[in-house]
């Protein structure tokens, strides 16, 4: 069934708009919807959070009171 749908859909004379939407489609199927968007959506802008890290001087004098 699915053999002869597909035979059905070779044969048949179209158009290249049509045939990029069929190809699409297709695309679409194979890689899945949450895919796509992942692809689409790699040239966005994230939101990234900057931590502000405080060096502790290390040896002596470099505790609290200086010891």
């Amino acid at each position: 069934m699915l053999k002869q749908k597909l035979q059905e859909l070779l044969e048949r004379p179209m158009t290249r708009r049509e045939f990029l939407r069929n190809v699409g489609l297709l695309l679409l199927g194979i890689l899945g919807i949450h895919s796509a968007l992942n692809i689409l959506s790699e040239g966005q802008p994230t939101q990234v959070i900057h931590q502000h890290i405080v060096q502790q001087p290390r040896g002596f004098g470099g505790g609290k009171f200086g010891v």
